[in-house]
C-alpha cells in the first residue's frame, strides 16, 4: 500500500516505544526498561530512539544522576 502525503512510516518497535511511553507517568520510561518491553537490546533501543530525535523530534532524552 502506498503511503499518502503526510504520512510517515514506523517500524512495529518505534510503534510499541511510542505507545509504552504515553501509557507511562509523565511520558517518562527508563531506557533499560522500554528495551525490556520491546525485547531490544539496550544498543539497537539506543539507535532507535536516536532516530526518533533526529528526524521527528518526537523523543526527548533525559539523563538522571
Amino acid at each position: 500500500m502506498p503511503y499518502q502525503k503526510g504520512e510517515h512510516p514506523i517500524t512495529l518497535n518505534e510503534y510499541y516505544s511510542l505507545h509504552y511511553l504515553n501509557e507511562t507517568e509523565g511520558n517518562i520510561l527508563r531506557m533499560t526498561d522500554l528495551s525490556t518491553k520491546i525485547s531490544l537490546s539496550l544498543s539497537a533501543t539506543s539507535r532507535m530512539l536516536a532516530k526518533f530525535e533526529n528526524t521527528c523530534g518526537v523523543i526527548e532524552r533525559f539523563f538522571f544522576c
